[in-house]
C-alpha cells in the first residue's frame, strides 16, 4: 500500500476521500456479505437441507392477538393497557369494580 501526507490535503480533499472510502468499504462488505451467504447456502445444499430446515420459517411468526381481558355488556373492551376508557372509569365511577369487567 502507498503511503502518503494527509496533511497536504485541503479540506474538501479530505471530504471527498472520506466519501470516496465509505463507499468503498460499503460496496466491499455488501460484497463480503454476499460471498458468506452464497457459501453458506452451497453447505447447506451439500448437506441436503434447506435454508427453512436450518435457520426456520424465512418470515416472521404470526401476531398472536389476544383478546381484551375486560368487557361490558355493551360490547365495549379494554385491554388492561394504557389509561382506561371512559366507558369503564364511568362504571367504576357509578360502583363497579374492574374485576366485575373480567372475560
Amino acid at each position: 500500500m502507498s503511503e502518503f501526507d494527509l496533511g497536504d490535503l485541503t479540506l474538501n480533499e479530505l471530504n471527498d476521500l472520506m466519501a470516496n472510502a465509505k463507499s468503498l468499504v460499503d460496496a466491499k462488505e455488501q460484497e463480503a456479505i454476499a460471498k458468506c451467504r452464497d457459501d453458506v447456502m452451497t453447505m447447506i445444499a451439500e448437506r441436503g437441507f434447506t435454508f427453512e430446515q436450518v435457520f426456520g420459517s424465512k418470515g416472521k411468526a404470526p401476531k398472536v392477538v389476544k383478546p381484551a381481558p375486560y368487557q361490558d355488556e355493551n360490547g365495549n373492551r379494554y385491554g388492561g393497557r394504557g389509561p382506561k376508557p371512559a366507558w369503564l372509569i364511568e362504571a367504576i365511577a357509578n360502583g363497579s369494580k374492574l374485576e366485575d369487567f373480567k372475560v
